[in-house]
């Protein structure tokens, strides 16, 4: 499992590495070589989302050098391809000025505002089309002779600097509004004008989905990535036992979204709500609804229940919900509930055996940053009824104490902790 892990950074850091082999056989005038190689640098760059996608394997260091390893190698053909006068000096400069304003535009908001991840926009990813094919065209031109009309090069040129600029403008404007929206919800609560719902999305345990072990349920993980990119007109019904990870997936959920820009919201249902405090959300672009069988069998709340889901089903809005149990089990009382919440992707959370239940433990632990020894984790998985989320909280507890008494979480200063009543064990859900 490490070594898969660390598979798709590893293949962006080869296509990184592609970038000065690239450079090097234009400037040799191999342009059929580095035709060839840019194939496999975008065969590649396809491969490792694929990957981490399939595998649940998304990673902050990933976010990092994907992109990274994109935009130096563009920035890199053009600067070669401008020496070597294939292309004017003012669209190389264009092309690297673009990618530094947004690199430094989003990393100094990500300082001001906390972690934002934008979306690529479609004039974006329009622009990065456009340099690929005009970029790849110059060389093929070279390499084989002269069958693109130079004027059509000029024209792509032009349209990749109008792409550039449009862009870079869209990307500062996006990040802005981003920024102030982050700033205005404060990720924590929607307001109406009679009530208000709290959003339990900022615990100082953050549920991502970089600290959720798969497992066997990696294809959920990039189900619900994947409905984050893109509008549904369908509920998405996550269902499985206690202890198997929903609540945690959903807050991964509203993180991921209010990152890409969506307002999103979780709702735990066993909270209870009055149904018109439901209309606060009827603009949202994504809610998760947790414990959603605590809505069945009230009518009043499954009609405006309804409602609302006939609402985000028109806007194209994201609905996901959780339960113990599939949406024909969960005890609705009115047929179009069932019949709704049944239409759209119904996936089941596979639970854990023992050994992914440390290895759970462990990545959670690991990203909050306490060094947990496996013996240790083993024995607290043994007296906790081998519950993580039991654990994490066992865990913080036995960390804040070793640290006050400059001591590492062995097995016998846990065990002498717990045997001494200096800190209650359990007590997770």
């Amino acid at each position: 499992m490490s070594l898969k892990r660390h598979v798709p950074n590893l293949i962006c850091v080869f296509r990184l590495l592609l970038a000065p082999v690239i450079v090097t056989a234009l400037a040799r005038g191999a342009y059929g070589q580095a035709l060839l190689l840019l194939a496999v640098a975008a065969v590649s760059d396809w491969l490792d989302g694929f990957l981490a996608k399939r595998w649940g394997l998304d990673s902050y260091i990933g976010s990092i050098l994907d992109p990274m390893a994109d935009k130096i190698l563009i920035a890199s053909v053009y600067v070669t391809l401008a020496v070597l006068s294939h292309v004017p000096v003012w669209l190389a400069v264009v092309v690297i000025v673009r990618d530094l304003v947004i690199t430094v535009g989003w990393q100094t908001f990500r300082v001001m505002r906390g972690e934002l991840r934008p979306r690529p926009s479609r004039v974006s990813r329009l622009n990065t089309f456009v340099q690929i094919i005009l970029g790849v065209a110059v060389i093929a031109t070279q390499a084989f002779g002269g069958f693109i009309p130079a004027d059509w090069i000029q024209v792509g040129g032009a349209l990749a600097l109008l792409l550039a600029v449009l862009s870079g403008v869209d990307y500062v404007l996006s990040g802005s509004r981003l920024a102030a929206q982050r700033k205005r919800q404060g990720m924590g609560s929607v307001e109406s004008d009679r009530h208000q719902l709290q959003l339990d999305v900022s615990r100082e345990d953050p549920c991502v989905f970089e600290n959720f072990y798969n497992g066997a349920n990696a294809d959920v993980v990039s189900a619900l990535r994947n409905l984050i990119d893109r509008e549904s007109a369908a509920p998405f019904w996550l269902w499985g036992a206690p202890a198997t990870g929903k609540t945690h997936l959903l807050l991964a959920t509203v993180r991921a979204a209010t990152d890409a820009g969506l307002t999103s919201a979780y709702l735990p249902a066993h909270a209870g709500f009055k149904p018109d405090a439901l209309d606060a959300l009827r603009k949202i672009e994504l809610l998760c609804i947790d414990d959603a069988e605590k809505i069945a069998g009230a009518p009043q709340v499954e009609e405006a229940m309804g409602g609302l889901c006939r609402e985000l089903e028109r806007r194209g809005s994201r609905l996901v919900l959780a339960a113990d149990s599939t949406p024909a089990g969960a005890g609705f009382e009115r047929d179009d509930m069932r019949t709704r919440l049944a239409s759209g992707q119904i996936w089941k959370l596979q639970p854990l055996t023992d050994e992914e239940r440390l290895e759970a433990v462990q990545l959670r632990v690991r990203s909050r940053g306490i060094k947990l020894p496996e013996a240790t984790a083993r024995f607290l998985m043994r007296r906790v009824r081998r519950n993580p989320s039991d654990v994490f909280i066992l865990v913080d507890q036995l960390a804040a104490l070793a640290a006050s008494r400059s001591k590492q979480l062995t097995v016998p200063f846990v065990r002498l902790a717990l045997r001494e009543g200096m800190l209650e064990a359990g007590g997770g859900r």
